[in-house]
């Protein structure tokens, strides 16, 4: 495992995939408490350009979107530890896979953000 973390490359690609996870947290934290003052809680969730809002449900359905980053992340990180060994571009790719995931997750958690209150 020393010898994992001792990569520059392989640090600043963990940073840069807890920092995206983190945000998507901390948008989704904020999202939810921006309802707490009203009873019902009920938020746009999905919008579709054909169709408009297609989606309205409780406030706190949207930790389901930075649950599926974190799943993306812990099912990255697995293959890239079993894969480190044996083929480094493979650990290079996922973990690009990983903040790449989670940078677009961030993006339709943002836009649910807009939606809602713009």
């Amino acid at each position: 495992m020393y010898n994992f973390f001792s990569q520059l490359f392989v640090r600043i690609l963990s940073v840069l995939a807890l920092l995206s996870l983190a945000a998507n947290w901390l948008l989704a934290y904020r999202f939810n408490t921006n309802f707490a003052d009203y009873k019902e809680k009920l938020a746009i969730l999905h919008y579709n350009v054909n169709f408009g809002v297609d989606l309205i449900d409780k406030s706190s359905q949207i930790f389901i979107i930075p649950l599926t980053g974190t799943f993306f992340l812990l099912l990255n990180a697995a293959l890239i530890i079993f894969l480190f060994n044996k083929n480094r571009f493979f650990v290079y790719a996922l973990f690009v896979l990983a903040i790449a995931s989670n940078l677009i997750l961030l993006a339709g958690e943002a836009a649910i953000y807009y939606f809602n209150f713009r």
